[in-house]
């Protein structure tokens, strides 16, 4: 007699997947994790899923993450700005804002959990853009290897800063307002950083 499958059951699982990848990184997530968060036996949870691996490509599907990669470039634009004007937003009422929060969870996996998945160099690749995007913005030879250093140092540290916000912030309210808090530090440091290196008189001396 063929598994009846349920919607509901499956829905179940997705949502504790998800829960548990966010918590415990892919890394740390088993199938009996999943199976006990979802309140479920763990042999019920194989019923619909193979492996973890399944799991994960369904809870974390390709689209999305291809989508944050694209909401993130089109802000870079905004963070090389920052080296010569003073209009850019702080409260992040953007795409990016509302992919937070429509995507939540799954940000946090991308952001902070995927290592072992075939998504483990999203955030190197999104950090790499970042900081080229900073540094084409400067004059030729304002950024040193320390420099590098430190701007690539900055956008780790965004990542990680970023997925612990949305873990921790579950309502809309608390979201936006803890994200723009950071947003509004991150803004004012890395336009003094930024304009520091664009107009020091050190700068014809470095080197990228």
């Amino acid at each position: 007699m063929p598994q009846v499958l349920k919607d509901t059951v499956r829905s179940r699982i997705r949502a504790a997947a998800l829960h548990a990848f966010a918590t415990h990184g892919y890394a740390g997530t088993t199938m009996a994790g999943v199976a006990t968060e979802a309140g479920m036996a763990t042999a019920n949870v194989y019923r619909y899923y193979r492996n973890k691996q399944e799991l994960f490509a369904d809870v974390v599907p390709d689209e999305t993450v291809n989508a944050l990669e694209q909401v993130v470039g089109r802000r870079l634009q905004d963070f090389a700005a920052l080296v010569t004007r003073d209009d850019i937003t702080t409260d992040v009422a953007d795409e990016m804002m509302q992919f937070w929060l429509t995507h939540r969870l799954v940000s946090v996996v991308i952001l902070a959990g995927a290592a072992g998945t075939p998504h483990a160099d999203v955030v190197r690749r999104l950090n790499g853009q970042s900081v080229q995007a900073l540094v084409d913005a400067l004059p030729a030879g304002a950024v040193s290897a320390g420099d590098l250093d430190l701007l690539e140092s900055i956008w780790v540290n965004t990542a990680r800063t970023l997925a612990r916000i949305l873990l921790h912030n579950e309502d809309e309210p608390g979201l936006r307002a803890t994200i723009t808090s950071f947003w509004q530090y991150q803004t004012a440091g890395l336009t003094a950083l930024l304009r520091h290196l664009a107009y020091s008189p050190k700068s014809s001396s470095k080197s990228r």
